[in-house]
């Protein structure tokens, strides 16, 4: 499972939230490949056909990665993570009575959202599966999908607090990980812990790799990428950089 969050955008004063805010969960998963879809130069480089003779190699197999995803403004990871399995698990049994597609469609255009009237949904996906969604905790911190937790276990207090520094102070923050879930927990817990204050500059906590000429923007931004970007892109000089991986960070 691996949520996530792109973009930034007006904060609504209802909730904290913003408009242009949106939060991606995901689940991947290894699917059965075709040979047929292969060319020879592509079986030969994987090792499916002899070098020599050409004959085909069956002790492989072929799988491919796939994801599912779900965005909302909303970061109900913990919903998205059980409706999205569910869905993965229907699609490979079966059959089934009803098409994989009118569960998809009653869960994005019949579920209601929690209210004050109605502060708990419970879904029923199918005999043995529920979901429940409950109406966000009334806080005056904003609503995202940070996890204070996942913030201290990665970079424990000093740098915690060292990162809070630099944020209020508003430099330029680059943090990467090779997990992108932790970036999106940790990005989106730095941005709210300044509360009352709000963080007004650029802030992409995945950013992806081809968008990484962000980070010479002459203004201060909060980033977050994989830690592949390191293989293709030299660090600019006035950034500040934070390992998630190896809780250090440098400059």
């Amino acid at each position: 499972m691996s949520p996530g969050c792109v973009g930034c955008g007006v904060m609504s004063p209802r909730c904290g939230l913003s408009r242009w805010q949106v939060y991606g969960a995901a689940i991947q998963f290894f699917e059965a490949y075709s040979r047929e879809k292969l060319t020879e130069r592509q079986c030969l480089s994987l090792g499916l056909l002899s070098l020599i003779d050409r004959r085909p190699i069956h002790t492989k197999s072929i799988q491919t990665k796939k994801s599912i995803c779900v965005l909302s403004h909303w970061p109900f990871f913990d919903v998205f993570q059980k409706f999205l399995t569910f869905v993965y698990r229907y699609s490979i049994s079966g059959p089934h009575v009803l098409p994989i597609e009118k569960h998809i469609s009653n869960f994005l255009h019949n579920v209601p959202f929690p209210s004050p009237q109605r502060p708990r949904i419970l879904v029923q996906l199918s005999p043995y599966d529920n979901l429940l969604i409950c109406q966000p905790v009334t806080s005056p911190l904003l609503l995202s999908g940070a996890s204070y937790f996942t913030l201290l276990q990665n970079l424990g207090a000093e740098n915690t607090v060292t990162l809070l520094l630099t944020v209020l102070t508003e430099h330029k923050l680059l943090i990467h990980s090779l997990r992108p879930a932790v970036l999106t927990s940790v990005c989106e817990a730095l941005v709210s812990m300044i509360f009352p204050f709000r963080w007004q500059c650029p802030y992409i906590p995945l950013c992806p790799l081809n968008l990484a000429d962000v980070l010479s923007a002459p203004v201060p931004f909060i980033v977050g990428v994989h830690s592949s970007y390191f293989e293709l892109y030299d660090l600019p000089h006035d950034v500040l950089c934070v390992d998630l991986d190896t809780n250090t960070i440098t400059q």
